[in-house]
């Protein structure tokens, strides 16, 4: 069947002529096509999204970025909450940003410093950076390195 005939059977409003194995110059070989609902075009389009596999990321990579934020008025309990929770992220290979307010009592330094004792063996302090005036002090931490196996 030549191609004019190919494209005169084909309902161009629901249908597409689709090429799978064109000629190749050099050859005398007939161009293979296949008529395709735009329908059916649509469902394999779906089940091929469907069936992809997230990237995966090496084991040592950081998956994305957590926040905690404390004011220097917090109760123990509250900080062992949010501590606590700083190690589940860590332990997930999340870096934390964790952010002290100042509540004019002089007290972000000594919360600092347990913060950074509380997370001891779970991640390493990065950076540390002192903004709105002083009143906000925010640790970075990322996860400690996972040892290969030999």
């Amino acid at each position: 069947m030549s191609l004019a005939d190919a494209l005169s059977n084909v309902n161009r409003r629901t249908e597409d002529l689709i090429v799978a194995n064109p000629a190749s110059s050099s050859t005398e070989e007939v161009p293979v096509c296949h008529i395709v609902t735009h329908e059916s075009q649509q469902r394999a389009r779906a089940s091929a999204r469907a069936t992809r596999l997230p990237a995966k990321k090496p084991a040592g990579s950081v998956l994305a970025t957590k926040e905690l934020e404390i004011g220097t008025t917090i109760s123990q309990h509250d900080f062992d909450i949010k501590v606590g929770r700083a190690r589940t992220f860590l332990e997930q290979r999340h870096r934390v940003l964790f952010t002290v307010t100042d509540k004019r009592n002089g007290k972000s330094r000594e919360l600092l410093s347990g913060v950074v004792k509380a997370l001891d063996g779970f991640g390493n302090p990065v950076a540390e950076r002192v903004g709105d005036r002083g009143r906000k002090t925010t640790i970075d931490f990322s996860p400690i390195a996972v040892k290969k196996k030999p």
